[in-house]
């Protein structure tokens, strides 16, 4: 599996019920897009995949501009791989009461 840079302008969020837990995977987001560029934001609200990583076959680290989560959010634990990296190049880790 290839996970490709997203195209997005805008906000991209993690569904409900993710697949399989894996930021990488396209079907995991709404729109379908994988949050990987510094103006990406990657929004979290209530979800039953709480456990999200980069999957094994991810081959490179992610950079989004923030990471936001919305009030009733669950508690998520967000991981990746060793040599991996999450970079936030912008207003960082948001939260929304």
């Amino acid at each position: 599996m290839l996970a490709t840079p997203s195209t997005s302008a805008g906000p991209i969020m993690w569904n409900a019920a993710g697949a399989a837990g894996f930021w990488d995977e396209a079907s995991n987001w709404n729109p379908a897009i994988i949050p990987n560029s510094s103006s990406d934001v990657a929004v979290f609200g209530s979800s039953t995949a709480t456990f999200v990583e980069a999957s094994p076959f991810f081959d490179y680290s992610l950079e989004v501009a923030a990471i936001h989560f919305l009030p009733g959010a669950s508690a998520y634990f967000i991981v990746s791989e060793e040599g991996q990296f999450l970079k936030l190049s912008g207003h960082g880790v948001t939260l929304e009461w």
